[in-house]
């Protein structure tokens, strides 16, 4: 699973028709797309904007649980956390990072999608952050006063896909070097690339993100 949790490794092999078999290195040029679309897309309303930290009281496998007093797990309801990743910052496991994968609020606990290495107990500091600037405030639903569903565009889905089979056909040196020609011919027609980090974005993923890229500018009359 990526961090961001923009693509899956179905969405790859059928957008691109391909069959995968380095998971580790695919996921690895999976999250360098979500990276690059996040930096292109500007300022997002992100659903969650800030972090939450907390000593833990409990943990196991793939959960952590904390029912202190002040503890942030109290306060929201079931999966307000999923796409969101948690990372054990102090303590017992500090250094692991695991992607959440839902939210009980009445255990005030946390699943997360891999197996911890070492499993969290009642020393184990952790912060909760959206790494991602997806799923924003517009794209989560809360229904019926218990559950939160959240989605990740579309736009934003087929954008890192299409990310992801540019950074493919570029190469590692493309990006490393930040070089390359200014103009190109693709499929027929022609275009003139931008000068900055749009070098970095695919042409087709900055069509499908034209209703959501946020640029920061300034008028000179």
């Amino acid at each position: 699973m990526t961090r961001r949790q923009y693509i899956n490794f179905d969405d790859v092999e059928q957008y691109s028709n391909i069959t995968i078999t380095n998971l580790g290195e695919a996921e690895d040029q999976m999250n360098h797309a979500e990276e690059l679309i996040d930096s292109y897309v500007g300022f997002q309303d992100k659903h969650i904007p800030l972090d939450f930290s907390g000593l833990a009281t409990n943990g196991g496998n793939n959960y952590l649980i904390d029912t202190s007093g002040d503890s942030h797990l109290k306060s929201f309801e079931d999966d307000y956390f999923i796409y969101c990743e948690v990372e054990i910052i102090g303590g017992t496991g500090k250094g692991q990072v695991r992607t959440i994968e839902s939210y009980d609020k009445s255990l005030n606990k946390i699943i997360v999608s891999e197996n911890w290495d070492t499993n969290p107990d009642n020393t184990s500091f952790y912060v909760i952050r959206q790494l991602g600037k997806f799923p924003r405030i517009e794209d989560a639903y809360y229904e019926n006063n218990e559950r939160y569903y959240k989605t990740i565009p579309n736009a934003v889905k087929q954008a890192t896909l299409a990310q992801l089979d540019y950074i493919i056909s570029k190469g590692r040196d493309f990006f490393n070097s930040a070089v390359d020609f200014q103009s190109e011919s693709l499929e027929g027609y022609s275009y003139t690339k931008k000068n900055g980090r749009d070098n970095f974005i695919s042409p087709t993923a900055r069509q499908l993100l034209k209703g959501i890229v946020n640029k920061k500018g300034q008028i000179i009359s």
